[in-house]
């Protein structure tokens, strides 16, 4: 790893990350997000135009950069998919895809200034630490909302989220850098053990995000990890075998406990909905995006849809939101399937392909743990698509650790 960190890129990528997400959500610019968001649209722009020609050249090579190529390459074809489907102007699908899919670019920016690894684990630490702090000061200073989703319809659904799971969902953004440095505590703390005592106050944050699932695949990944480097493999499997008896009682115990708190909360919810006889909304949505919604056009299913704009298109979704509770975003796999469509399936898994097969220095362990992460979690999430910053710094981290590992081959 390179010995000295440039504080100004560390700064640099924090700022970015700051301004992108409106500060935060910052609760004074709360009505200005339209005017925001087309100026960021227009500067993701531009920067992706003039980092073309890299982009372009990157598609041959034999590292990840090709991989996070397509996948802007595919997101740009999407204008082309959405004007022919749906009739969706390029100026909509432009937009559209500046805010969801070009922020993967920022890969593209840290490799022309070959930014260090260092200066991007230093960065995403910071921004878990900032996350960390505003969601605090949210469930302090709750119903005055001060960073996350305002307004009346969000701290309503907050509400609600408070009574059932004994959590505030505030939506403060930055949660997906939290698993990312618990599974950097994992990989330092093979070395020193003291530094497990981390996960504790990690583990309390990502709880506070509100939502089971990430919490439960931090928790998996960070298992699996810690089995899987175990020298006396003999004992990871009594360990394993231990951790499912132990489970199950406590799972047993916390269904049946009288407690009121979040981790209580979470396994009851879970018990209803596997006991419910309704299937569950996220199946309908699934069976209907994936069935229905093409009408049986084979392009649309292999080409996708493009990615919905302020247009027809955008409204349909929409729709489907307000009327039946569809939402997209919250199953990745439909999502892909929908604006991407089997091209989009090919692109994205063998984005995982390469990772999974990426030689690279131990100091980059964590960010294959957090693609990992990321595509476990697409069932119910689409931070994958949704959220790209994150999966942007750890791909660009993974990347140089494939360089890196080719010199340290070269230079033995």
């Amino acid at each position: 790893m390179e010995s000295s960190v440039r504080k100004s890129y560390v700064g640099l990528i924090v700022l970015f990350y700051f301004l992108w997400t409106n500060c935060f959500n910052f609760y004074l610019l709360a009505d200005k997000n339209i005017q925001i968001g087309e100026i960021r649209e227009l500067v993701m722009l531009g920067i992706t135009i003039l980092l073309f020609p890299m982009i372009i050249s990157s598609l041959q090579s034999k590292y990840l950069d090709s991989s996070v190529s397509r996948l802007i390459i595919l997101a740009l074809f999407t204008v082309f998919t959405a004007l022919l489907f749906w009739g969706q102007t390029p100026y909509y699908s432009v937009r559209a895809i500046s805010s969801v899919m070009l922020p993967l670019g920022v890969f593209y920016i840290l490799k022309k200034y070959n930014v260090s690894i260092q200066e991007v684990i230093i960065a995403i630490i910071i921004l878990c630490i900032m996350h960390s702090i505003l969601q605090i000061i949210g469930m302090l200073t709750f119903p005055n909302v001060v960073f996350g989703n305002a307004g009346e319809k969000a701290i309503e659904r907050s509400m609600v989220d408070l009574e059932q799971r004994g959590v505030l969902r505030l939506a403060v953004p930055g949660t997906d850098f939290v698993p990312l440095v618990m599974f950097m505590v994992m990989v330092v703390a093979k070395q020193r053990k003291i530094m497990y005592l981390l996960l504790i106050p990690l583990s309390i944050i990502l709880l506070m995000r509100g939502t089971r699932t990430p919490f439960f695949i931090t928790m998996f990944v960070c298992f699996c990890y810690y089995m899987l480097s175990m020298k006396r493999k003999w004992l990871a499997l009594v360990l394993l075998i231990l951790s499912y008896i132990s489970f199950s009682s406590l799972y047993n115990s916390l269904l049946n406990s009288t407690a009121d708190n979040v981790i209580v909360n979470y396994v009851k919810m879970s018990e209803q909905q596997l006991d419910n006889d309704e299937e569950d909304i996220r199946v309908r949505m699934a069976k209907f995006y994936v069935l229905d919604f093409n009408e049986g056009n084979m392009l649309k299913d292999i080409f996708g849809n493009g990615i919905p704009g302020n247009s027809e298109y955008g409204k349909v979704v929409s729709r489907m939101s307000e009327a039946y509770h569809y939402y997209i975003v919250d199953v990745g796999l439909v999502e892909i399937f929908v604006y991407f469509g089997v091209l989009g399936f090919i692109a994205y898994f063998s984005l995982l392909r390469k990772v999974i097969k990426a030689e690279v220095i131990d100091t980059c362990i964590f960010a294959k743990l957090g693609i990992y992460y990321f595509f476990m979690i697409l069932p119910t999430n689409s931070m994958l698509i949704s959220n790209p910053l994150p999966v942007a710094l750890i791909i660009y981290v993974l990347y140089k650790g494939q360089l890196q590992t080719e010199l340290n081959k070269i230079n033995k």
